[in-house]
């Protein structure tokens, strides 16, 4: 069969053109398919990379991502890719973003960007560094994470070129502070249970490992001083402790005394209605420490006389619980000055009230003047005695 068709010229010559254009027709076709794919100059492509030395290990790396450019007005072509939210791993370190050089510091692009890619391959690395994450500790804030890249992070630093203070990084603590409300912010600590802090606001703080400050907090101790004279007013004192949460703080209670139109004040009470005093204007209370607050009452001393010398009281200790201490105010109504009569009559009514109080203030210390001027002068006129003969 086969010596028959090689026979038929026609036949061979076609034979003869498939077995020597079949190849590179198919190698073609292969280069056509694929011409649709990531290596095509129709199709953008954004490729992540580890970035993850020569000692260290990543993992999780997101898949390439695909784009198809579009023509802008300038005739420029653009892609848009959506940053993959995947987070990196690498033992030791925290995923920070992603940047365009394998040697960036820090990051250009972090998960969920959008980048603009102006290029038919786009390269992105990851950014490895420090974090120093900030537990809030019963408080509220918006406190984000900080990083720093210590030298042990750059990429295609040998393990055995690096020194123990290559594992070391600075981090200048943010501005930023939490609240909670009925304490006082003292700084960060190493654990949620210190009561002293490690670093402050603006501090430099030191770390070689990703770590985690805890807020500490003291509690404000409050005075409230409840005026009770019939207005509502109150006044509030507070302290808190400047090194520890269980430190001790002190309020002294105000020399300046209350007023009120009537009453003398006494001193002050930790219960209402009583008329017993508890503290005086100059007492020191004292709260926190191991007492859990105490009060010190601070020494009395007496305005010296011409036949007494000064005295000073000796300073007593009681102990408050709780966090804040309630104050009344202790009034005595003041005794009136009595007025003697003067036989003025007056009309009633509160005019009458007025022109009384007038005749009384003015006409009975101007009477008394003239009376003793007129006895003065009496007295002093000289008498003549002569001698009759």
């Amino acid at each position: 069969m086969l010596r028959s068709i090689f026979k038929n010229k026609h036949i061979a010559r076609l034979v003869f053109a498939m077995a020597l254009f079949l190849p590179v027709a198919l190698i073609t076709g292969i280069g056509i398919i694929n011409s649709s794919g990531a290596n095509a100059w129709d199709t953008w492509m954004l490729i992540y990379h580890t970035n993850n030395g020569t000692n260290h290990f990543g993992s999780n790396v997101p898949e390439p991502q695909f784009c198809t450019p579009e023509v802008g007005a300038n005739e420029e072509k653009s892609c848009e890719f959506v940053v993959s939210d995947t987070i990196m791993l690498r033992e030791g370190f925290d995923f920070w973003g992603w940047a365009t050089t394998r040697e960036a510091v820090e990051p250009e692009y972090y998960p969920g960007d959008t980048l603009v890619a102006h290029s038919y391959q786009t390269d992105l690395y990851a950014v490895w560094s420090n974090q120093l994450s900030f537990d809030l500790n019963g408080g509220y804030g918006d406190i984000k994470p900080q990083f720093c890249q210590p030298a042990s992070a750059v990429y295609g630093v040998a393990e055995e070129d690096l020194s123990e203070s290559d594992y070391l990084c600075n981090v200048t603590i943010q501005s930023d502070t939490p609240t909670r409300d009925g304490y006082f912010f003292l700084g960060w600590g190493e654990a949620s249970t210190s009561t002293e802090a490690v670093t402050h606001p603006g501090e430099k703080y030191t770390i070689s490992v990703s770590t985690t400050v805890y807020a500490i907090w003291a509690p404000v101790y409050s005075v409230i001083f409840n005026l009770n004279d019939k207005t509502g007013g109150t006044e509030v004192l507070t302290c808190h402790s400047d090194t520890t949460t269980y430190g001790e703080c002190n309020i002294t209670i105000p020399e300046k005394v209350p007023t009120r139109d009537g009453y003398d004040f006494l001193g002050w009470a930790t219960i209402n209605d009583t008329t017993t005093v508890a503290f005086n204007p100059g007492d020191i209370l004292t709260f926190g420490g191991a007492g859990r607050g105490e009060v010190v009452r601070g020494p009395k001393t007496r305005k010296a006389t011409e036949t007494k010398a000064v005295e000073t009281k000796a300073a007593t200790t009681t102990h408050i619980d709780g966090q804040s201490l309630m104050l009344y105010a202790v009034w005595k109504e003041a005794t009136p000055i009595p007025v003697p009569d003067t036989g003025i009559m007056t009309t009633d009514g509160d005019q009458a009230g007025k022109i009384n109080n007038v005749a009384i203030y003015v006409a009975v210390p101007t009477a008394l003047l003239i009376c003793g001027w007129m006895v003065k002068r009496a007295t002093s006129k000289k008498v003549n005695f002569t001698k009759k003969r």
